[in-house]
């Protein structure tokens, strides 16, 4: 599989990154690792794992990866020594235990119809987080109804006020397989054969197409600041590895193959887990 150079250039001068080789033929999951241990470096060893096991195969032919870090500084951080411990409602009517940090200063807020606003600028306030706290029992129909114009238009409307601020610490993961997601929004022809990569090789000949898109997340908010990872990554194949999956009822036997005897027969309508690994 051979790459235009007009590819590689494209890489060079937006991306600042050069292409490297690897033997996904002969040896895939080594090959997994080596990528994976390039991702858990750039994202100061937060992603861990971002290709998952058997998603680069012999069949592969390119993987593009990507990373993106965020670290930042609150422009006024809150004092540790008044963390303290609280309750943390859920949506189900629950409740868990965590701790939240606690600080008074002038800070830009709104009071929506439904919901309420916070502005947390970061050290040179060209970065910001924006806090959405929806009423109580508004939260499905508040996200469900989210769109980015609307997020942004919030900050024509803050006003600048002494506020206590109460916001728990907190870390998200995100794992996310984007093949069918992107699959459904449209983008179908580049997931099977077919596809027009022609701008890597040169060719149009359908082949190759994605076998496979990941993206994932880390991320850490406490008193001092926030740090955010993430990485998506795309697999080029040019055929697709067959796959036995027996997850819907199947028939199973157990045959002497010298001569022909079926000895045990029958079905599995709902798998049961069965006894754990005997040693005979």
């Amino acid at each position: 599989y051979t790459v235009l150079q007009s590819f590689q250039d494209t890489l060079a001068y937006y991306y600042g990154v050069d292409m490297d080789t690897l033997d996904f033929a002969g040896a895939p999951e080594n090959s997994r690792s080596i990528i994976n241990d390039w991702v858990y470096e750039e994202t100061d060893h937060w992603i861990e794992d971002a290709f998952p096991p058997s998603s680069l195969t012999p069949f592969t032919v390119m993987v593009l990866a990507n990373t993106f870090c965020f670290q930042a500084k609150w422009l006024k951080c809150f004092d540790p020594d008044y963390t303290y411990d609280g309750h943390f409602y859920l949506l189900n009517g629950g409740t868990v235990t965590v701790p939240f940090m606690n600080g008074e200063d002038y800070f830009e807020t709104f009071d929506g119809e439904g919901f309420d606003v916070l502005k947390l600028p970061y050290e040179g306030e060209l970065v910001s987080m924006l806090i959405l706290l929806p009423d109580e029992g508004n939260f499905e129909a508040f996200e469900a109804g989210l769109e980015g114009s609307f997020l942004i238009s919030l900050y024509d409307s803050l006003e600048t006020g002494f506020t206590h601020v109460k916001l728990p610490r907190w870390t998200i993961s995100t794992d996310l397989n984007l093949s069918q997601i992107l699959f459904d929004m449209g983008m179908s022809t580049a997931f099977q054969l077919g596809a027009d990569f022609s701008g890597i090789d040169g060719v149009d000949d359908g082949i190759p197409w994605i076998s496979t898109v990941v993206h994932k997340t880390e991320m850490w908010v406490n008193e001092h600041g926030t740090g955010a990872y993430a990485m998506t990554g795309m697999v080029l194949t040019l055929g697709v590895v067959p796959h036995f999956d027996a997850i819907r009822p199947f028939i199973f036997a157990i045959v002497d193959e010298p001569t022909g005897t079926i000895m045990f027969i029958g079905r599995v309508l709902e798998a049961n887990g069965g006894p754990p690994p005997i040693i005979f």
